[in-house]
């Protein structure tokens, strides 16, 4: 399944009961036949990171599928930031949450995780074989971006393309503009 089903898959088991997400990731699976996502007549092949609190909108999401770029990983703090790691249930609450804060994903909310999170990202771009990170910046949204400067510079000086967007509740409407700054980034990775 491609990011966009799989962002909408996710953002809907968010309001809904953990039955009711186990039987629509199950009818899910049921109707998907695992063949390579095309786009356009051909297997998509660069693949990218995307990071952010949130996922882009479903516009930008299918902008980013159409201009040929695959999401081979996220780095999105309510998707894979919050689910990555699960401790193993005790019985006890409060050894249940130590464990889960202190073994968390490194998530620029979670301050004390901050110093691990530009290793954690490198090993998830290695690991994926990304060649570009996309991050997907939420407008006011401090904690993202005292980071991406760093970040940008040492994953451009590691041959990683990196595009910064930044939307506002409303920009899904609008996305023109980013829809041309996906292509370029795009056809940057394919040169």
């Amino acid at each position: 399944m491609n990011f966009t089903e799989y962002a909408q898959i996710a953002q809907d088991g968010y309001f809904t009961p953990v039955e009711g997400q186990i039987q629509i990731l199950k009818s899910r699976l049921q109707e998907h036949d695992f063949t390579p996502f095309e786009a356009d007549g051909c297997v998509r092949n660069v693949g990218v990171i995307l990071s952010g609190i949130l996922p882009p909108p479903s516009s930008i999401s299918e902008a980013i599928e159409n201009a040929g770029l695959r999401v081979v990983g996220n780095d999105i703090a309510s998707l894979f930031r919050s689910y990555s790691y699960t401790p193993e249930a005790t019985g006890d609450p409060g050894e249940y949450y130590v464990d889960f804060y202190q073994n968390h994903y490194p998530c620029t909310t979670i301050l004390h995780s901050s110093d691990r999170r530009i290793d954690a990202l490198q090993d998830l771009i290695g690991e994926r074989k990304a060649q570009g990170f996309m991050f997907i910046g939420e407008k006011f949204c401090e904690y993202e971006y005292f980071e991406i400067p760093y970040l940008e510079k040492l994953l451009k000086d590691k041959g990683v393309n990196v595009l910064s967007l930044e939307f506002s509740i409303d920009d899904d409407q609008n996305i023109g503009t980013f829809k041309t700054r996906i292509e370029a980034f795009s056809e940057l990775m394919e040169e």
